[in-house]
């Protein structure tokens, strides 16, 4: 008799901190979402300039928050709700690749095709998330 009694209260304890769990992993995913996102818009901010207007070093620290920003959207995707999306594999190879061409040592004009490239495959993974 004791031991069905520890038993069942061993078995609502374990329920408990199950569900306490997912709730905590829950909360967790919407925080890296939001984090995402925001990175996301930073990363973006970043293009909208007319570098060609921009002195040499505005133009550096546009492509280090850039590249940062988008560094930290590939490295939480997976901790996101975006991670379960169907074309998951695509969103993070087009911010991988937008980030390696931000990172890259290369010609501004070269860099700037190749980001605006990037831009335009990136927003359109978001309008279909």
């Amino acid at each position: 008799m004791k031991k069905k009694h520890l038993l069942i209260i061993a078995l609502i304890v374990s329920l408990l901190l199950g569900a306490h769990n997912f709730i905590g992993l829950k909360q967790r995913e919407k925080t890296a979402t939001k984090l995402f996102i925001f990175s996301l818009n930073e990363a973006q901010s970043c293009f909208g300039s007319d570098y060609s207007k921009l002195d040499e070093n505005t133009k550096i620290n546009y492509y280090i928050k850039a590249s940062s920003n988008l560094y930290i959207a590939l490295n939480i995707l997976n901790s996101t709700s975006y991670a379960n999306i169907e074309n998951r594999n695509e969103l993070s190879n087009a911010i991988r690749e937008l980030h390696s061409c931000i990172s890259e040592i290369n010609t501004t004009n070269s860099r700037w095709r190749a980001v605006t490239e990037k831009r335009e495959l990136i927003s359109i993974n978001e309008r279909i998330s």
